[in-house]
């Protein structure tokens, strides 16, 4: 049976990065007062969730009317030491709790086939927990807030290419739309 890393009272959900830009890794904080959980997760992911979530609170007001009034503190400070993932981040899923009135995140450990070195999709299975799972609610101010501070360190990143749309490295890039030329 794998590991569930279940948080209740979240205090702290954070996306970090370690590394330069273009060389980040990215990184998935939650603390509750029991524990630290930390995922090692792709850009496309962390973007993926905050997109997801974005429709969702959009959903919520124009459906439900929910509204949150409470605004969280900004949180600007470092991811928590150590920085070793407990998980990788697989699937994703998020939920609306209407009777906590909080939203529920649930991530799956990615499944690699060793064998293969091919990476598995696969549905999230409450039920049979053979890979690791992370779960934990917050209230819609913290998933603001962390929506917020998500954009930053996703955007933080290296600059567009005004042309092809590609990030540019510190020395420059090969851009297809000018043939091959560096920009």
């Amino acid at each position: 049976m794998a590991n569930l890393y279940e948080h209740h009272d979240v205090i702290r959900c954070v996306l970090g990065t370690v590394g330069e830009p273009g060389e980040r890794a990215f990184f998935l904080q939650i603390r509750s007062p029991q524990s630290l959980t930390t995922l090692a997760l792709e850009k496309s992911q962390a973007s993926a969730l905050v997109e997801r979530l974005q429709l969702l609170l959009k959903e919520l007001r124009k459906r439900e009317g929910v509204v949150s009034q409470e605004i969280a503190p900004k949180d600007d400070s470092p991811l928590e030491d150590p920085i070793a993932p407990d998980i990788t981040a697989g699937n994703m899923a998020v939920m609306w709790l209407k009777d906590e009135r909080k939203v529920q995140i649930e991530i799956q450990e990615l499944q690699v086939n060793e064998l293969a070195g091919e990476i598995e999709t696969l549905e999230i299975d409450t039920g049979s927990l053979d890979l690791a799972m992370v779960r934990f609610p917050l209230d819609l101010s913290q998933v603001k807030e962390f929506i917020r501070r998500s954009e930053r360190v996703i955007d933080a990143g290296r600059e567009p290419c005004l042309f092809c749309g590609l990030p540019i490295n510190r020395d420059g890039h090969l851009c297809p739309r000018a043939n091959g030329y560096r920009r």
